[in-house]
């Protein structure tokens, strides 16, 4: 019974292995996702692109081209109502510039991105989580959107709004600029100074003992914990 039960574990083992799928792409900075993409970012020197669907025949509609220097991830069924169990990219790369997500996607990044800038976007209930080491760092927000970032970046601008969720507790910066709006949670962590304005029923709550200038209306609140 054992030996059977190992022989079909293994063999699954291969198909999923053989399942996934390696595209060569030309070199790119920054990453484009959408389409509740399911999407894992390792940090290394050997670029590498590698998808895997369930079921496996849905692959060839993953899209995974690089434009303007911009690796783009989107699903393009032409049967626009096509349901599927898993859509998965999983991406090694060196230095990244910026990542956008959006329509549900799901980031989540491995090890630590080092790169002087970085611009992080985020949208219609897509989540990312991930580790960055920078030094001006943007991040906007919107419809529902729930960002997770450790690591640390000596600027931050922060843009949150319709709803979303920032968790910054464990993204140590010197310096912030910090609006949320509609509804947005925000929950920051900075050492010299912070610029925050709260709206809509907002939330802004940060560790450490910056030089505060901050504003809230609508409901909204600022304070330090």
């Amino acid at each position: 019974m054992k030996n059977v039960l190992l022989t079909a574990l293994l063999s699954l083992l291969a198909l999923g292995s053989a399942l996934a799928q390696t595209r060569a792409v030309p070199a790119f900075h920054a990453i484009k996702v959408s389409g509740g993409i399911e999407l894992t970012l390792t940090a290394g020197a050997a670029q590498r692109v590698e998808v895997s669907t369930e079921p496996a025949e849905l692959a060839q509609y993953l899209t995974t081209i690089v434009e303007d220097g911009t690796l783009v991830l989107r699903f393009e069924h032409p049967n626009g109502n096509v349901r599927s169990q898993h859509l998965r990219v999983a991406v090694t790369a060196d230095q990244l510039t910026a990542l956008t997500a959006g329509g549900g996607a799901a980031v989540t990044a491995r090890g630590a991105f080092a790169a002087p800038t970085f611009v992080l976007d985020a949208s219609s209930g897509a989540a990312v989580k991930a580790d960055l080491a920078t030094s001006d760092l943007t991040v906007r927000e919107h419809g529902g959107s729930v960002v997770t970032l450790n690591g640390q970046a000596t600027k931050l601008l922060l843009d949150a709004n319709g709803g979303s969720v920032f968790s910054g507790n464990d993204l140590a910066t010197t310096t912030c600029q910090a609006q949320a709006n509609g509804g947005s949670i925000v929950r920051l962590n900075t050492k010299d100074s912070l610029t925050a304005t709260a709206n809509g029923g907002s939330s802004i709550k940060y560790h450490g003992s910056p030089q505060v200038t901050k504003q809230a209306n609508g409901g909204s609140t600022i304070k330090g914990s």
